[in-house]
């Protein structure tokens, strides 16, 4: 779409210098009028505008293609349960939330859920059942526990638990092999368990502001040796 953009404002450009030369008077023009003549004539500018219009409309209809393909971001609870099933996006960040809206369990093909800046201090077993979910912001809330259901969220990729009252590492996570990127930071969990090294997808954790000792951080990384993570 940006090489079609690119194309369509250098040939346009092209045409409008072409213009401006043709304008000129031969007498102040230092290149030989039928020099221009070859190249300039009227079937080169028609081949131009031909070819400037059909660049002009493929980025007008990719621009519009892409713009269709966009879900559209609900931001409220109300408006999502309109049509639950085109939800594929629920943005619910400070809502003053206590609790999981239940009601997104209707949302069966949502596939990324943003909770984040709320109180919720628990998550019910029942969402185990957005089986299309990707993504799921829960930082900066009061959870305490993350019920082991988690692990059913088989296609997650990207969870953010950021800032919560988590003392224990959630272990249901670990047996999500599908997980890529995982934030747990600013919490208060002392030890990561061994099964860690199960989460074989995984590329980045976030276990900074833990009170995680120095010297277990060795042993976390050697638990997964191909992650990135981050204890600081």
């Amino acid at each position: 779409m940006k090489l079609a953009g690119i194309f369509a404002f250098i040939i346009l450009f092209i045409n409008l210098l072409i213009t401006f030369i043709r304008c000129v008077p031969a007498s102040l023009n230092p290149i030989p009028n039928h020099y221009f003549y070859f190249i300039f004539s009227k079937k080169s500018m028609k081949y131009l505008f031909a070819k400037t219009l059909f660049f002009t409309l493929l980025c007008s209809v990719s621009l519009t293609a892409q713009d269709s393909s966009t879900p559209q971001v609900y931001t409220s609870m109300k408006e999502a349960l309109k049509n639950p099933e085109k939800v594929i996006k629920l943005d619910l960040r400070k809502q003053k939330l206590r609790k999981f809206p239940k009601n997104i369990i209707k949302c069966k093909n949502i596939e990324e859920l943003n909770l984040s800046d709320n109180f919720i201090d628990s998550l019910p077993k029942e969402i185990s059942k957005l089986t299309k979910l990707k993504k799921l912001h829960l930082s900066n809330n009061r959870l305490v526990h993350i019920s082991f259901e988690i692990n059913l969220l088989d296609k997650l990729i990207f969870l953010n638990l950021g800032k919560n009252h988590l003392r224990k590492f959630p272990i249901g996570l670990c047996n999500m092999t599908k997980l890529e990127e995982l934030y747990l930071w600013e919490n208060y969990f002392k030890t990561i368990p061994t099964s860690i090294r199960s989460m074989r997808g995984i590329r980045y954790i976030d276990l900074s502001k833990n009170p995680i000792p120095y010297r277990k951080t060795f042993i976390i990384q050697k638990y997964l040796p191909k992650a990135e993570i981050n204890f600081w």
